[in-house]
C-alpha cells in the first residue's frame, strides 16, 4: 500500500514540480455520481468513490490520503491510482499551467478595439427616480456607490455621445440602452435620442433598450417603445405581498398596483411581440425560501394576459444595499429553517429540485437557472492545458461596450460604482487610464491569487465587484473569492444532476451567448 502511495505522490511531483496541487482542479457530487474537475483543461470525469477519495486528498496536497482510504481494499486502492495515472497521461489532466501573468492584449490590439469595436452603448439619462427601493445600490447608506441625485442628461451631451459611438461603433449592430434612476423620468430625451439614432446610422442596425418599473408606462410612451421594437425589462419582484415588501415609493408605499397597471399598457401596445421583447427582472432578496420562490412563478404563469413564455432574468441583492432592519420576514419566521434554501445560488438550487424530481416541467424554473447552466456548458474546453490564464470574468474596458453617466464621464458597463472613469465624451477614451487602472493594477494585485485557485478558468468577478474611486480594491476582490469558488461548484453540481435527469433541458445551449 505504502508504495502505491509514493508512486503515484512521486509520479506527480516529476510532473508538476511546483508540488501546489491546489490549483490543480476540484471534486464534486451529485445525487447518483461523483466527479473530477480539471483546471488546465476545463474537462470533467466521473469516477468511483476511492478514485474520488484520491482526487480529494491531491487536490488537499496529498493530507490525509490514507486516513480516507483505510477502509478500502488495498488491491482497490492500487487500481484506482493506476487507472488516475493513465487518465494523467492520455488526458492532459492535473497539468494545469504555472501562470506567470495574465492574457494581455497588445497596444495595438486594444488601440483597435477601443477606436472600432463598440457594439453597445449605455446611455445614463437620468440620476432620478420616484422610487426608493430598499434594496437599491443608489441609497446614502451604500458608499460604493452614488446617491440619488436630481440630475437629467442634457441633449447636447446625449448628442455628443451618438457622435462618438457613431464614429467608433465599427461594421456590427448596435445596441443603445437608457439607464436611470427610472429611465422614464426622462422619456423626452429617450424619444429624441432614438430619432437622432435612426437618423444618423440608418445603414446599421440598431436595437434599443432600457429596464423600468413601470409605473410612468403609459399608453401613449408604450404605444411610441412599441413602434420602435424596443426591447423593455420590466422590474417586478413576484405578486404584491413579495413586491410590496422591497419595492417603494418615495414615501415608503407599495407600488404593486402601478406596475401592473404599466404592464398592461405595455403588453397591450407590443401585441404579438410582447414573447420577444418584453421581459422581466425579479430582485431575489433574503431570506431565501422554497414558499417564496415558488409564490413567485405562480405568480407569472397565473396571469392570463401575459405571454405564455416568458424570459425572466434572476439577480440577487447586492451585499451592503440592503440594510438588516428593511429584510422583510412575511414568509418566514427566523425561529424556522425548515423550508429555507441555502445562500449560495439559492435560486439554482430551488430550480435544480423542480427540474430533477419532475414535479414542476414549466418553463418558468429553467428559466431561473439557464445562465448558470449555460456557463457550465460553454466552459473553457481544451485537449490540453491553457496557456494564458484570463483576466477573471474581466471584459476589455471600453471595447465591446461604455457606460456614459449624465456628465458625460465614460465608465466600463452600468453595473461599476464609484471607480476610475476611462474618458469623457468631450475627450475620448483616455487608453493609459485602462491600462494602468484595470489591466496594470488589476494584474499586479490579482496575480498571486489567481494564479493558485482551481477555479481560475471559471471565475466571474469582474471589475464591477471590487473597484472603489482610487482602484481595485484587492482585500474585497479576495473576499468574494470564497463565495465565487462555492458558486462555481454549485454550478458544477447543478449542471451534472441536470445532465444525469434532464438532459433535453440542455439542449441548444450552443446558440445561448455567455454574459
Amino acid at each position: 500500500m505504502e508504495e502505491s502511495y509514493l508512486k503515484l505522490q512521486k509520479y506527480l511531483e516529476e510532473l508538476i514540480p511546483s508540488k501546489y496541487y491546489e490549483r490543480l482542479g476540484a471534486v464534486f457530487r451529485t445525487k447518483r455520481n461523483m466527479y473530477v474537475y480539471d483546471t488546465g483543461t476545463g474537462k470533467v470525469f466521473s469516477c468511483n468513490e476511492i478514485e474520488y477519495r484520491i482526487f480529494e486528498s491531491i487536490f488537499n496536497n496529498f493530507d490525509l490520503m490514507k486516513e480516507k482510504l483505510k477502509n478500502y481494499q488495498e488491491e482497490d486502492i492500487i487500481h484506482a491510482i493506476d487507472s488516475i495515472i493513465e487518465v494523467i497521461k492520455t488526458e492532459n489532466i492535473l497539468q494545469a499551467t504555472d501562470y506567470k501573468e495574465f492574457a494581455r492584449e497588445t497596444d495595438q490590439e486594444l488601440n483597435a478595439v477601443l477606436n472600432y469595436s463598440l457594439q453597445s452603448l449605455i446611455l445614463e439619462v437620468t440620476q432620478k427616480c420616484n422610487f426608493r427601493c430598499k434594496y437599491c445600490i443608489y441609497h446614502d447608506y451604500n458608499s460604493l456607490y452614488r446617491d440619488y441625485t436630481a440630475k437629467d442628461m442634457s441633449w447636447e451631451t446625449a448628442k455628443k455621445t451618438i457622435d462618438y459611438v457613431k464614429a467608433h461603433c465599427g461594421e456590427k449592430d448596435l445596441s443603445i440602452a437608457f439607464y436611470g434612476g427610472e429611465p422614464l423620468i426622462n422619456y423626452d430625451l429617450i424619444h429624441d435620442v432614438i430619432g437622432y439614432c435612426k437618423q444618423i446610422m440608418s445603414d446599421k442596425s440598431l436595437i434599443f433598450s432600457f429596464t423600468t418599473n413601470l409605473s410612468l408606462m403609459d399608453k401613449n410612451k408604450a404605444a411610441f417603445f412599441a413602434k420602435e421594437g424596443c426591447y423593455i425589462m420590466c422590474s417586478i419582484d413576484g405578486p404584491s405581498i413579495i413586491h410590496d415588501a422591497y419595492r417603494v415609493d418615495a414615501e415608503g408605499n407599495g407600488t404593486f398596483e402601478l406596475v401592473m397597471q404599466g404592464l398592461k399598457n405595455l403588453i397591450e401596445a407590443y401585441g404579438n411581440d410582447a414573447e420577444e421583447k418584453i421581459s422581466f427582472n425579479v430582485v431575489i432578496c433574503p431570506p431565501y425560501i422554497k414558499d417564496k420562490f415558488d409564490a413567485i412563478k405562480d405568480f407569472f404563469s397565473q396571469i392570463e394576459w401575459l405571454p405564455p413564455k416568458l424570459t425572466i432574468k434572476y439577480s440577487y441583492v447586492e451585499s451592503g444595499s440592503l440594510r438588516e432592519e428593511d429584510i422583510d420576514y412575511t414568509y418566514f419566521s427566523k425561529d424556522e429553517r425548515k423550508n429555507q434554501v441555502s445562500e449560495i445560488a439559492p435560486v439554482a438550487e430551488w430550480t435544480m429540485n423542480k427540474l430533477i424530481d419532475k414535479s414542476d416541467t414549466d418553463y418558468l424554473p429553467y428559466s431561473f437557472a439557464r445562465d448558470a447552466l449555460v456557463r457550465v456548458h460553454k466552459r473553457f474546453l481544451s485537449d490540453r492545458p491553457y496557456e494564458k490564464m484570463k483576466r477573471n470574468g474581466c471584459c476589455i474596458p471600453g471595447g465591446r461596450r461604455i457606460y456614459v453617466d449624465v456628465d458625460g464621464n465614460i465608465a466600463l458597463c452600468e453595473r461599476v460604482g464609484k471607480c476610475p472613469p476611462i474618458g469623457n465624451i468631450d475627450t475620448g477614451i483616455d487608453i493609459n487610464k485602462i491600462k494602468k487602472y484595470y489591466l496594470e493594477d488589476y494584474e499586479k494585485k490579482s496575480l498571486d491569487k489567481c494564479k493558485n485557485c482551481w477555479a481560475v478558468n471559471l471565475c466571474n468577478i469582474c471589475y464591477a465587484a471590487c473597484y472603489r474611486e482610487d482602484g481595485i480594491d484587492i482585500s474585497s476582490k479576495n473576499e468574494l473569492c470564497y463565495i465565487q469558488r462555492k458558486q462555481i461548484k454549485g454550478e458544477l453540481i447543478l449542471y451534472y444532476e441536470v445532465m444525469e435527469e434532464a438532459p433535453d433541458v440542455l439542449a441548444n445551449f450552443e446558440e445561448i451567448e455567455v454574459f
